[in-house]
């Protein structure tokens, strides 16, 4: 089942992309973050394909999807870049 639902996040994430992020979707955005909160690399590409006004607002309404995003980009930077240490 814990399966299941990282995949349908992965998923649901992937056709938000695709999308546009857009910024009248930020519920569901935030709410397909928090699901797949252990896949670093896709929620990488989530904060690189993610427009500045929809972030903005994630920051304001959901500010702690907006640092976990933030720690899973670093993460996924730190994958890349290890000697990239902060």
């Amino acid at each position: 089942m814990q399966v299941q639902v990282r995949e349908d996040a992965g998923d649901n994430l992937k056709k938000l992309i695709d999308m546009g992020l857009p910024v009248d979707a930020v519920t569901e955005i935030a709410d397909a973050i928090v699901n797949a909160a252990d896949q670093s690399n896709l929620l990488h590409e989530v904060a690189v394909a993610m427009p500045a006004e929809t972030f903005a607002r994630i920051s304001q309404d959901k500010p702690e999807v907006a640092a976990l995003l933030i720690d899973r980009f670093e993460e996924a930077v730190l994958t890349v870049f290890p000697s990239a240490t902060p």
